[in-house]
């Protein structure tokens, strides 16, 4: 079983809808704490996942996504970057790459539908003043 609360319920109000799990229950389980992956294993999994993308728009996507995630941590963002959420973002990317022919960066509009729709306003001018920064 996994989960964001550690059976303790959200304190956050984050991963809303979860409850404090029955003590007995949450002590049949061994509680292991799993930080992101290292920059070359997600490197690796974008390649198998979109081996189309370069690799230095990978390596910028998972640039974005540790200053999304550092930001996450220190509270100046209610939205993080999951490799989850990274992976989607990468296909979506490549699935966008004809609105290139329109005028469009697909990069970004991937970008908004995979995790910047979900922030709030504030956030979004963050996670849009990251992307400037990483991709120009």
């Amino acid at each position: 079983a996994t989960g964001n609360t550690a059976g303790s319920g959200d304190q956050t109000g984050l991963y809303q809808g979860t409850l404090r799990q029955n003590l007995a229950f949450l002590d049949r389980f061994w509680m292991v704490e799993v930080g992101y992956p290292e920059v070359e294993q997600e490197l690796s999994i974008l390649a198998r996942v979109v081996p189309a993308l370069p690799e230095e728009l990978r390596k910028g996507m998972i640039a974005f996504a540790t200053e999304v995630r550092k930001l996450f941590v220190g509270g100046q963002v209610e939205v993080t970057l999951s490799t989850r959420t990274l992976v989607r973002w990468a296909k979506m990317a490549e699935f966008f790459r004809p609105l290139a022919a329109q005028g469009k960066n697909p990069l970004l509009h991937a970008l908004e539908r995979a995790l910047s729709f979900r922030a709030e306003p504030e956030s979004r001018s963050a996670l849009a003043e990251i992307a400037q920064r990483i991709f120009g």
